[in-house]
């Protein structure tokens, strides 16, 4: 066989192989998200395709081939990291959470036969428990435990130190429930030798440092407009409180489906490293604060359940050995409320939120229309209001104020202002700039209220 014949014959042997690769690849990129990635592969194989063509020597034609099978390879297993990042395996965190939260959930009047909180300590361990506000039940945790019922404002002033606590942001927790591990620690810092993850940092105030389970039930329509709220917002909204000072990192995030129940789950893994500390009065080169927030989507609440964890020392630690294990019983005990029908709630999701949008037209519409009308006006300071492309402009931006007005309860002499609106849409520009100079002087008024008072018309 002649040496032309063979190099056919091999160009064609390897435009078949090539041309099965590219079906391969094109079948990946189908997907969106690899079509660029092929293209380029295509482009590359193209390439060592001809150097193989073209190659006489045999070492050449070899690396050639080795350099085509090898770019194809590493293409898979870019593919096959990209999946695993985009979809990673579950951890054993997620697999526990699974295997100990996946219950069935418990309807409202089971859940009210069993005893409060508040009279948890008449009940012996492993008997059910259910929340501050009935949202679910949970075992009573065993001898060296305590329970503590609680509220947003009680747990910020016992972690700040601080009495009064603003309640905005605060309003969608409907419980807290603590469950603490043995007795409270307290570490205290030095400043000259003290690391936190790694790094130095100057913090001076000694801080109660403790074993818990802490439950949140946070409402999935929150006011005051009751938009539905996902798992995320909830359990970022957890999660901003954990991290926001900088002091702690999260090592794991994972989302997952409970199998059994399909309840929707979050579960973040977050880590603190404090070195050379004093933990009540003895001084430790090391301890570690290991904190796990599960997420969970109930039919009428979500739940945050944020479980933490000391290890005193680099050797082992036989408490926190217990508590991971109390913990894996407490998490297997926890069963949230549900509803017969769920079409119930909606409607009561729906007529809640129409009432609320009501209230706060009646208590906080016109304080919400001035202070945006002031901002439309500043936006149309440099537009020219003598050309129809102006009024036009001004119309547009007017005439939802004009709409919320007439919504407000206390409209009636307020309407009146917008009387001019309707002559300006007929594109004439007096209209329009007698409505802006009385918008702008009862801007001017309602600015000296607030900014005088209304008590303060003279000396007391």
């Amino acid at each position: 066989m002649s040496a032309k014949s063979e190099t056919t014959m091999a160009s064609t042997q390897n435009g078949a192989v090539l041309g099965s690769r590219a079906g391969i690849i094109e079948k990946v990129g189908q997907a969106g998200a690899y079509g660029g990635l092929a293209l380029v592969v295509l482009a590359f194989e193209a390439v060592l395709l001809a150097w193989l063509i073209r190659a006489t020597p045999g070492a050449e034609r070899t690396t050639a081939g080795v350099l085509m099978v090898l770019l194809f390879l590493a293409v898979i297993g870019a593919i096959i990291f990209i999946e695993y990042i985009r979809h990673p395996v579950s951890s054993p965190t997620v697999r526990q959470a699974v295997e100990t939260l996946d219950n069935k959930a418990l309807l409202p009047q089971e859940i009210s036969r069993v005893s409060q909180t508040s009279s948890s300590d008449k009940q012996e361990p492993d008997e059910l428990m259910s929340a501050p506000d009935g949202s679910y039940v949970i075992a009573r945790p065993p001898a060296g435990w305590s329970v503590v019922s609680t509220t947003v404002e009680d747990t910020f002033k016992e972690m700040f130190g601080a009495r009064n606590m603003p309640k905005q942001g605060l309003v969608g927790v409907s419980s807290i429930l603590l469950l603490k591990f043995g007795s409270p620690h307290v570490w205290t810092p030095q400043p000259d030798r003290m690391r936190l993850n790694g790094r130095r940092i100057p913090v001076l105030i000694s801080e109660p440092l403790n074993r818990q389970l802490a439950i949140m039930t946070l409402h999935q329509q929150q006011p005051p407009f009751f938009i539905d709220r996902s798992l995320c917002d909830n359990a970022v909204m957890a999660l901003a409180s954990l991290v926001q000072g900088g002091v702690v990192s999260i090592s794991a995030m994972a989302p997952a489906r409970l199998p059994q129940t399909n309840r929707e789950v979050i579960v973040l893994e977050i880590g603190q490293q404090l070195e050379n500390i004093f933990i009540d009065g003895r001084e430790q080169d090391f301890v570690g604060v290991r904190t796990r927030l599960t997420a969970i989507r109930g039919d009428v609440y979500d739940y945050v359940l944020t479980a933490a964890n000391l290890q005193i020392g680099r050797g082992s630690d036989r408490e926190a050995a217990q508590f991971d294990k109390e913990m894996t019983r407490l998490f297997g005990s926890f069963r949230p409320v549900t509803i017969p029908d769920p079409s119930s709630k909606v409607r009561e999701n729906r007529d809640r939120a129409d009432k609320a949008f009501d209230e706060f037209l009646a208590t906080k519409g016109r304080e919400l229309l001035e202070a945006q009308l002031g901002v439309a006006l500043a936006r149309l300071e440099s537009t020219d209001i003598n050309t129809p492309a102006g009024i036009a402009k001004a119309v547009e931006v007017l005439r939802p104020f004009r709409t919320f007005d007439r919504m407000l309860p206390d409209g009636g002499e307020e309407n009146e202002r917008w009387a001019e609106l309707e002559k300006a849409e007929q594109n004439e520009p007096q209209p329009l700039q007698a409505l802006l100079l009385s918008v702008r002087a009862h801007q001017a008024g309602v600015k000296e209220t607030q900014s005088h008072g209304p008590d303060q018309g003279g000396e007391g």
